[in-house]
């Protein structure tokens, strides 16, 4: 019979206990052990403790789950993202390894907040720490959490860290906020949202929105340029409808790029949202059938059984990803697909791509040859978001809409091939380079990725921003000079989408999605500590001199290896 233990205090090297809820397997003896440190509380994903607990006893593994820092039953104050974790998640697998019924060996596991942790835990080297499985995982905050590309992700970084995390647990005394939530994300400054909503200053949110560049406060948390320490198994999953995803890749590519064993490593990605993955959501306008499920608890398990049991290598290895509309699990052996041919295509015109009733177009033979196409972007009347992949709280809905209502927009530029000739399949990273003049001396390009069925239903499949001070670097912002043609490089988030023939590729430009990001109030200012804003007059360049376009991953048939799970 397993044996449980509550609220085990252990003790960090400057003197705070955290707490922990252990399980130990049926029997006698050492065993390995699966850790995971969070700040939900220790009961993850909605799921029981037992039952999460359950799946990995029965494998023969002890299950240690850890309240962070100032959570639950842990002592000391909470912090959002704080670089100290990787000092605390290594000193609790130092007292792990020492107790009786350790065999030394630690993997750690988690999703989300306990998916990015452990990748600042496995910085540290720890010789217990052998293996360790994220899912919907950041990795460079200021990339992709709680900003994206440099852009504050408003919506849902703010439901999250103001209406669910200011105090120590989920029976705190709240006080109740000021404004609704939809409310809220139009407010100025942003950085009075902490006391409006969470009724106190909040030195994470405080710290987050007065360093909008990436300085040292940042760096301390970002993993770029640090995989190199770690030469453990990495176990990657996520969802193509993940706000994360994009980061969960990146610490995967970049893992590849450092490890010493690149058969060590596996991707997973699926049909989810970011929660919960290996479920696949039902959308009203997309039907990923029952293959969109997937077992990952046992998939995972399996992999951390052959890691740190020396059992049978499972047979999936390498990438195994969803491909959408076919709805089908292939496996490649690398990410990007070996396979993949980037196709450039460019934005084009007669200067009047407004909304989708104007004369945009995608096309393939060359670079655009019309003349600009013009909009206005006025922060108080900002293109909206069409959905929100978490955290809706009832602001937007929770699944991608059909993107025609902001498409009539004029502040929405839409361009689209012709109908498609023949089915293609599109996966693997998704970017764009716009070229751009206007009128203010910092604005924000957002571009868009769409399948478009004959019905003109546009179903969204990927996003990316950029914010202009940030086109040559994040640490050391430029203003633009206004009349001027800029150029800036959007990454959107991955996507795997098999368009059918009659369907259109389409892409759409502007300079705002709010609230999913927080608006560019266009004055050169810090844009989450003023209410000072302007209009910005913004023209979109597209000739052979500038030539606009979005690169798209085209696999040939025979790219990846359908797999039948």
């Amino acid at each position: 019979m397993a044996r449980t233990f509550y609220d085990v205090k252990i003790p960090m090297r400057d003197g705070i206990r955290l707490s922990a809820d252990i399980f130990l397997p049926a029997g006698e003896g050492r065993c390995p052990a699966i850790f995971n440190m969070t700040p939900y509380g220790t009961a993850p994903e909605g799921d029981t403790l037992p039952a999460t607990a359950g799946s990995y006893t029965r494998r023969g593994y002890a299950y240690v789950a850890v309240d962070v820092r100032g959570r639950y039953d842990s002592e000391g104050q909470w912090y959002a993202h704080p670089a100290s974790e990787r000092y605390d998640g290594t000193d609790v697998m130092d007292w792990i390894a020492r107790q009786s019924w350790s065999d030394g060996r630690i993997a750690t596991v988690g999703h989300s907040y306990s998916g990015w942790n452990q990748w600042l835990i496995a910085q540290e080297c720890n010789p217990h720490h052998v293996a360790m499985a994220s899912s919907g995982s950041p990795t460079n905050p200021f990339q992709d959490w709680p900003n994206l590309d440099g852009v504050l992700s408003l919506q849902p970084i703010a439901t999250w860290a103001l209406g669910m995390m200011p105090g120590r647990g989920v029976n705190d005394n709240i006080p109740e906020p000021a404004l609704s939530w939809k409310d809220a994300l139009w407010h100025l400054p942003l950085s009075d949202l902490d006391q409006l909503m969470a009724g106190r200053k909040l030195p994470f949110w405080q710290d987050w929105l007065e360093r909008d560049r990436l300085d040292d406060f940042w760096q301390a948390l970002q993993m770029q340029g640090k995989y190199e320490r770690i030469q453990i198994p990495t176990f990657n999953a996520s969802g193509w409808y993940d706000a994360r995803l994009k980061g969960q890749v990146a610490a995967y590519l970049e893992i590849m790029k450092t490890t010493r064993n690149r058969e060590q490593h596996f991707l997973l990605i699926g049909p989810w949202l970011h929660s919960p993955v290996g479920r696949a959501p039902r959308f009203a306008l997309r039907d990923f059938g029952p293959q969109g499920n997937l077992d990952v608890d046992e998939i995972r398990g399996a992999w951390l059984d052959h890691v740190m049991q020396g059992k049978r290598k499972p047979a999936l290895e390498g990438v195994l990803y969803f491909l959408q509309v076919a709805n089908e699990w292939r496996q490649a052996s690398a990410w990007p697909l070996e396979s993949t041919r980037y196709v450039d295509y460019y934005l084009d015109s007669g200067g009047s791509a407004n909304t989708l009733h104007g004369d945009g177009r995608l096309r393939t033979d060359r670079a655009g040859e019309g003349p600009a196409d013009s909009y206005t972007y006025d922060p108080d009347d900002p293109a909206p978001t069409n959905w929100s992949p978490t955290r809706a709280e009832g602001i937007l809905p929770p699944e991608p809409r059909d993107a025609r209502q902001a498409e009539a927009r004029p502040d929405v530029l839409v361009y689209s091939t012709a109908p498609l000739a023949a089915d293609i399949e599109v996966t693997g990273p998704v970017t764009a380079t716009i070229y751009f003049s206007t009128d203010v001396v910092d604005t924000d390009i957002t571009v868009k990725l769409l399948d478009v069925d004959p019905q003109g239903v546009a179903f969204p499949l990927s996003y990316g921003i950029a914010r202009a001070r940030y086109r040559h670097s994040y640490a050391r912002p430029d203003l633009l000079t206004p009349g001027q043609a800029h150029e800036v490089h959007v990454e959107l988030q991955p996507t795997s989408n098999y368009f059918l023939e009659g369907h259109c590729i389409r892409v759409e430009v502007s300079s705002s999605d709010f609230p999913f990001y927080a608006r560019n109030l266009n004055c050169g200012l810090n844009n989450y500590t003023t209410t000072d804003r302007k209009p910005a007059h913004v023209r979109i360049l597209h000739n052979a001199e500038h030539p606009s376009h979005i690169v798209l991953p085209v696999v040939p048939d025979g790219g990846s290896r359908r797999v039948e799970l």
